[in-house]
């Protein structure tokens, strides 16, 4: 039973450490900001709810652990397709 508890461990750490090879989810350039949304009162631009900006406009915060696999991937993921479907950076193109 313990060498297949430390061989599963092994085999876990390993697939961890090669799937830090994998370039998807690295790339975290933001594009230029083409046209921000104006918003109706500046109070509402900082609150809780702007966070939704993060991943929806290009200016996102990649903290650090985007940079780690497999979280890289799934943030990535997120923030593209959050980008495709509304993105207030790019508030003069159709939404």
């Amino acid at each position: 039973m313990r060498k297949r508890l430390i061989g599963a461990v092994v085999l876990i750490v390993s697939l961890f450490v090669v799937a830090q090879a994998v370039p998807y989810g690295r790339d975290h350039t933001n594009p230029p900001v083409r046209r921000e949304v104006r918003w109706a009162r500046r109070a509402l631009a900082s609150s809780p709810q702007a966070r939704v900006v993060d991943c929806h406009s290009n200016l996102t915060d990649w903290t650090w652990y985007t940079n780690v696999a497999p979280v890289s991937w799934l943030v990535y993921g997120v923030v593209e397709g959050g980008r495709e479907h509304v993105d207030f950076s790019e508030w003069d193109r159709p939404q």
